[in-house]
């Protein structure tokens, strides 16, 4: 499993035409997801419509997650004791690489494991694949005005992606099978 999050478009106007008009003031959507690396399927999110940091949304999902006994990897911005502290109470375990600090040693145990490095961190970047995915094909943008709809559009967005991956792995599936049996 992978976690991040991505800016999602939340207002109809092209950027062209914000460019030329001098506004900028676009509204803020942020989708925090945990995606599984082997197959792209979203298996949580949270769509956030203010400004917060990456490790409030993935709080949330780790403790919502029935998940048990499975890696989440995550980039540098969710290197956080609590975090980890949090992930290991719902019997599963994080990677994400340490930041840059002044210190010799990273603080807390499982810092410490991290700045070990993990070989299978590189299939992070397939949360990445989901993220564009989801953006040009199903989501480039959000329709909606209101902020409970835009949670509403986006979770339906997602249910429509899901089902567009698993439709996906089964034609794969099936072309195996009558490859291997023709």
């Amino acid at each position: 499993m992978a976690i991040d999050a991505a800016g999602i478009d939340s207002w109809q106007r092209s950027r062209h035409y914000e460019k030329r008009m001098g506004e900028s003031n676009m509204p803020y959507a942020k989708l925090d997801a945990l995606v599984g690396v082997n197959t792209l399927i979203i298996y949580d999110h949270i769509l956030r419509l203010k400004p917060r940091h990456d490790i409030i949304g993935a709080q949330s999902i780790i403790r919502r997650t029935k998940l048990k006994d499975v890696k989440i990897l995550g980039d540098k911005g969710y290197d956080s004791e609590p975090l980890h502290e949090t992930v290991a109470e719902s019997g599963n375990i994080m990677y994400a690489p340490v930041r840059k600090s002044s210190r010799k040693k990273p603080g807390g145990i499982n810092r410490r494991r991290c700045a070990l490095g993990d070989k299978d961190y590189h299939r992070r970047s397939t949360v990445e694949s989901a993220f564009h995915t989801l953006k040009q094909r199903i989501m480039p943008n959000l329709k909606a005005k209101l902020h409970y709809m835009k949670k509403r559009e986006m979770a339906w967005g997602i249910i429509l992606f899901n089902m567009t991956r698993i439709n996906d792995m089964i034609k794969l599936f099936i072309w195996k099978l009558l490859a291997y049996s023709g």
